[in-house]
């Protein structure tokens, strides 16, 4: 049984909850890319992977859209269209996360040619596992409430 009686609960209007949405997506859009940073800058840090854009388009012959992109050496060529700003931030958090898992993965899997090749010192395995758990942490941050994942001591 609730406990809450009406003076309890304070409801927010529909503009304040749209605006926490927005908010709390560009936070994890920012703290996903710092996990991306920390992941490349691993190796070497080229500008053009660290910038990905929300634009808005407007046509006099079409209706008008959102649009994320990138264009880095890492992460080539993309575009994707939204309807609306909020599917785009989600679209670009999507990606993001997909992107960044895949890199992880490879990495971990293969690792040992890494370390073979001295790409990596075996050290630094430890480090990859722990992306993987900062990852997982931000992917539950867009449907629950969880504490901030942890910056790994370096």
């Amino acid at each position: 049984m609730d406990n809450n009686t009406d003076s309890d609960v304070v409801e927010k209007n529909p503009l304040e909850l749209h605006r926490e949405w927005i908010t709390h997506r560009e936070g994890l859009i920012q703290d996903t890319l710092a996990l991306w940073y920390d992941i490349i800058g691993q190796d070497h840090h080229k500008d053009r992977d660290c910038h990905f854009y929300i634009e808005r388009e407007y046509s006099t012959y079409r209706p008008g859209g959102w649009r994320a992109y990138h264009n880095g050496y890492i992460l080539k060529d993309y575009s994707e269209e939204f309807p609306t700003f909020e599917q785009a931030l989600q679209g670009l958090l999507t990606f993001l996360s997909e992107k960044i898992a895949e890199e992880i993965s490879l990495t971990i899997n293969q690792f040992d040619d890494h370390v073979k090749a001295g790409h990596y010192k075996e050290e630094q395995r430890e480090i990859f596992h722990k992306y993987m758990k900062r990852l997982e942490i931000l992917v539950m941050r867009q449907y629950y409430d969880v504490e901030k994942e942890e910056k790994p001591q370096n």
